[in-house]
């Protein structure tokens, strides 16, 4: 066999590889790769919300499985490859022996790194980047920028909510918008109400799921579980109730996400959302 035909067995690599591949595969496994958590992708998570933007997210998940992911091309390298020196041992006919251990060690040698990059495009090909689990079960507290209230001060646990609402404006616009019924909102104020508390309406969602919906261009994002809190981000003071129903955030419109020191999770401590990388 001439070494000119050595290119023949790139066809019948590609050809081998047709029925050894599975034909769909999730890159990451839902078990295994999720159950030390996210890690510090959870900040990256923050961060892409924070500023609109999924890519930068997703290409700090490439730049931290780049070895990981050389690692699984490598192995199913390692793992096929004898058995395609068998398929061909046994699929073509030699002249010597010395020419065959000659082509077949420039296929296993394969410096060039061709049949490993065929076997990558391959299984890039069939794989489906399920890069959101890496996420799942991981809840923020997150809002649109645009639904936060300045709100101002009253007197705590003795203020009379109907004279608040009669004395500030923003007060009462922030209680119609919230949602809650009276003695709702009252328990809120009274609990929360400070010195420049913000007043917030927004609800958890799970990290990956928004992070998705991103991804693939949608402009609002349903939330089942709504949060109205008061928070005052400088003291690291606030309350939050939890009423039924649901809200929409606009993911075309500036967010942010309660995380971080001081943060509302913060004050409390709650594990009801995430607002720290463990």
């Amino acid at each position: 066999m001439a070494m000119g035909e050595i290119m023949i067995f790139e066809a019948e690599w590609k050809k081998f590889l047709e029925s050894e591949l599975p034909r769909k595969f999730d890159k990451y496994d839902s078990y295994n790769d999720t159950r030390d958590g996210p890690g510090n992708l959870l900040t990256k998570a923050v961060e892409a919300i924070r500023n609109g933007n999924a890519d930068r997210f997703l290409q700090a998940l490439d730049d931290q499985t780049m070895d990981w992911w050389g690692d699984q091309v490598y192995g199913s390298f390692s793992e096929r490859m004898p058995e395609f020196i068998k398929y061909l041992k046994s699929e073509y006919e030699w002249d010597t022996q010395q020419e065959e251990e000659a082509e077949l060690e420039e296929v296993e040698t394969d410096e060039d790194h061709e049949y490993r990059l065929i076997l990558e495009d391959m299984l890039l090909e069939r794989m489906n980047d399920n890069w959101w689990i890496l996420l799942c079960e991981t809840p923020l507290f997150v809002y649109n920028i645009n639904k936060m209230h300045s709100l101002g001060w009253v007197e705590g646990e003795n203020a009379d909510i109907s004279y608040e609402l009669n004395q500030n404006p923003e007060l009462k616009k922030f209680y119609k918008e919230s949602g809650l019924n009276k003695d709702m909102f009252s328990e809120l104020v009274c609990n929360g109400m400070d010195y420049d508390v913000q007043g917030i309406i927004g609800g958890i969602v799970d990290a990956g799921d928004i992070l998705k919906a991103m991804v693939e261009g949608d402009t609002t994002f349903q939330v089942d579980q709504t949060i109205v809190a008061l928070h005052n981000g400088l003291v690291g003071s606030g309350y939050f109730v939890q009423p039924t129903g649901s809200i929409k955030l606009n993911l075309k419109e500036k967010m942010d996400v309660d995380f971080g020191s001081y943060s509302l999770g913060d004050v409390y401590g709650t594990n009801t959302w995430a607002w720290r990388a463990r």
